[in-house]
């Protein structure tokens, strides 16, 4: 944000200064803020070391409420307000305030302005705008640590943009307003079928960059995890298939060259896989059996998952063979990615026989414990026989890892990630009450204040979702049948 203000070269010439000015002697952390101050062209209102006293002084970080006033043309910033997901933790008042600059643009402008929200402000700030914008976007291009809540007028404007055009407003801001739109749904300030219906636009846009659809394969993961036990999570799985399919027929398996390009290939076979697409399926098993024969046949970077599916759908002799090439690993990069893939089966023998290796320090080593569980964590057959078995053998697991580090707090953190009811909550919290942690004690806390967000979650949203899942499926029924009955084959 500092450097976003300054300018980039300003901000390296104020980092080079400071280096040499101080490189003998003591320095605090506000010489440096005065030394990229004197290198910036600010307004004479805006002080860097202001700004950074209250960004780095201050717990969190803010969210700010927009709303836009299209009779008249006027931005208007309604308050600011520390970003909090769980609703109970919210003070009644608070008074935490940041100067912070907001850079925004709307669908008339050719480039982004930026004005500012003081520590002062009591009242709303309003900018007057060019023409006679739809839309507006703040914070474009994520000028700063913040949150932005839009009024639903804007998100609805915003939404008809992404269907009839998406590549009008910049990738970065596209994966802005989804990630924050998503953060909103999981605190309750947003509801959960207004961010199904921002992400509908991706069935149809040709959406090819990374950002946004890398934010929204990471939020549709997150809400598989939570709610797998629900009745709703089939027809989910239904819509988001719907979603993807476009886009995996259009990336397919053939090696990209760019880099980034295979970065996003990966994650779309990926998620195309976890949403069991038949024919993404299909050809991770027929690479899997190539990499049997021969380990140098599949590409790195969609490797890891190849192995996954290939374990999942496999015999235990394909098991038995990932776990003999985990012994011979000789790279700790490659041990790492086959005890990923050794977690992966959905064989209740295997699972236990794999947690039974985690007991044992010369085949699985206690650094890699954590990674062992994650991997469980990842197959939804597996994730509470984990949890089960790390409790029954806690004494072995507490004393193997330590109380030292926080690592136990890190393995606890991730086995129960996608607890989401009171009584997983009930049974961490008892289970951990009187047990002495050292260190990872602040971990086992966050696992707590994960799992009552969880808990959360399903309370706001999952009704409404179940209801929007049902009325999709409905409307695409229809669809078909009347495609039918005109003629077309349906889908």
């Amino acid at each position: 944000m500092i450097q976003g203000l300054s300018g980039h070269d300003n901000f390296r010439r104020a980092l080079n200064e400071y280096l040499k000015k101080y490189a003998y002697s003591s320095a605090s952390g506000d010489d440096l803020w005065r030394t990229i101050e004197s290198h910036s062209h600010l307004e004479k209102n805006v002080s860097i070391l202001d700004i950074a006293a209250a960004w780095t002084t201050q717990t969190g970080y803010p969210l700010v409420t927009v709303s836009l006033d299209t009779k008249n043309n006027i931005l208007v910033l309604h308050n600011q307000t520390r970003f909090i997901y769980l609703q109970d933790a919210r003070a009644t008042v608070d008074s935490t305030r940041w100067s912070i600059p907001l850079q925004y643009i709307t669908d008339v402008m050719n480039s982004s302005q930026v004005c500012w929200m003081n520590t002062d402000s009591a009242q709303a700030v309003q900018v007057q705008l060019e023409g006679s914008p739809k839309w507006v976007i703040v914070n474009s291009g994520s000028l700063s640590f913040i949150r932005v809540l839009y009024h639903n007028s804007i998100y609805k404007a915003l939404r008809e943009q992404l269907y009839a055009n998406h590549t009008a407003i910049q990738a970065i801001d596209r994966a802005i307003i989804l990630n924050d739109a998503f953060s909103f749904v999981k605190a309750g300030y947003l509801r959960v079928d207004m961010f199904l219906d921002l992400i509908g636009y991706i069935e149809h846009s040709g959406e090819k960059e990374r950002a946004p659809l890398y934010i929204i394969i990471g939020s549709m993961r997150s809400v598989l995890r939570i709610l797998v036990d629900s009745p709703n999570y089939e027809l989910l799985q239904d819509y988001l298939r719907s979603l993807i399919l476009p886009i995996y027929t259009k990336f397919g398996w053939n090696e990209q060259q760019d880099h980034v390009r295979r970065q996003l290939q990966g994650d779309i076979l990926s998620f195309a896989c976890q949403l069991r697409i038949n024919d993404c399926i299909r050809e991770a098993k027929a690479r899997f059996n190539r990499w049997m024969e021969d380990s140098n046949s599949v590409s790195t970077d969609v490797l890891p998952f190849v192995l996954e599916e290939g374990v999942r759908h496999g015999s235990v002799h394909d098991w038995n063979i990932v776990f003999r090439r985990y012994i011979a690993a000789k790279t700790p990069s490659l041990k790492f990615m086959l005890l990923g893939t050794l977690a992966a089966s959905e064989n209740i023998q295997l699972i236990y026989r794999f947690l039974n290796l985690c007991m044992n320090p010369s085949v699985i080593r206690p650094n890699l414990l954590a990674k062992a569980f994650e991997s469980l964590l990842r197959n939804p057959v597996a994730n509470l026989h984990a949890w089960r078995y790390f409790r029954m053998n806690y004494d072995y697991f507490s004393n193997v890892i330590g109380l030292s580090t926080t690592m136990l707090g890190t393995t606890v953190r991730i086995m129960t990630e996608a607890f989401s009811s009171e009584t997983d909550y009930n049974e961490v919290s008892h289970f951990f009450e009187a047990k002495y942690l050292g260190p990872s004690r602040a971990k086992v806390d966050q696992s707590l204040e994960t799992i009552r967000l969880n808990i959360q979650w399903r309370q706001l949203n999952e009704e409404t979702l179940g209801k929007w899942v049902k009325r999709w499926k409905e409307s695409r029924q229809t669809v078909q049948l009347v495609n039918s009955h005109n003629g077309y084959r349906a889908e």
